[in-house]
């Protein structure tokens, strides 16, 4: 269900709640997704939140509410369960209008400029020092661990596809690996994590040297700049070996 559904309902219940409780703030208006589906596709609980402060019954708080609601093509109907629970249930086209967005948008689609060019922090694995550790904490490290290793790699594959200097990518490159090794160490990793700023000095790397001056590469491209790249650092890689291989030779001879 996207957001432009959720946040039309919203609008829509916070229209109602300005006719029944103009006293009210709308941003206790919140929306969840039901667990069974006969409840509908979203269920707002406001009119049991309220029912204490206005000194009402929740149900018939609900009730009203509802009643109170402005038409939408997008409602299919709205309905009061339990003590007071508002379950929401939409049409399809509602439903169906984010294939319109999609195909509107096309690479734009799912772009958003609310940071407005700010770095941002994924934090994850809240876990509670002083309580046992679960199943759920692993699965979320492993989780927000990905999501950041998928951001770095979008920007050194942003960097490929704006045809930045392979100097730089590499440096982009070895600065993952960097945080990767040494992130892994206890304490140390941490502090290093949070020093360390790889992602900023890529992006800072990758829009200082973008080449405005000529289209993104395409797939094939970005896919041999990548195999440019892992060659590099490869040969890199075993000339580093060779010399550490050398070197404890040479120190078992003089022995």
């Amino acid at each position: 269900m996207s957001a432009e559904i959720k946040s039309h309902l919203t609008e829509l219940l916070t229209r109602a709640l300005a006719k029944v409780a103009p006293q009210q703030p709308g941003s206790l208006i919140s929306l969840e997704r039901p667990k069974q589906a006969q409840h509908g596709d979203f269920s707002c609980p406001a009119a049991m939140q309220l029912a204490r402060a206005l000194k009402r019954n929740p149900r018939e708080l609900a009730l009203e509410l509802v009643a109170a609601l402005p038409p939408s093509e997008w409602l299919e109907r709205a309905e009061v369960a339990g003590n007071g629970f508002i379950n929401l249930r939409v049409r399809p086209a509602a439903k169906q209008h984010i294939v319109k967005t999609i195909l509107s948008e096309g690479d734009r689609y799912g772009r958003s400029e609310s940071a407005g060019g700010r770095p941002v922090i994924v934090e994850f694995v809240s876990a509670n020092p002083t309580g046992p550790l679960h199943v759920g904490h692993g699965r979320q490290a492993a989780l927000g661990d990905a999501i950041g290793a998928l951001l770095s790699s979008w920007i050194v594959i942003g960097a490929m596809r704006h045809r930045v200097p392979l100097i730089h990518i590499v440096r982009m490159v070895i600065n993952v690996l960097l945080d990767l090794a040494i992130g892994e160490l206890p304490v140390v990793g941490d502090i290093f994590d949070i020093a360390f700023e790889e992602n900023l000095m890529n992006m800072r790397l990758l829009m200082r040297y973008r080449d405005r001056s000529r289209p993104p590469r395409s797939f094939a491209g970005i896919a041999i700049a990548a195999f440019v790249i892992v060659g590099i650092i490869a040969a890199f890689a075993v000339a580093g070996i060779a010399v550490l291989v050398a070197a404890a030779v040479w120190i078992a001879n003089q022995r």
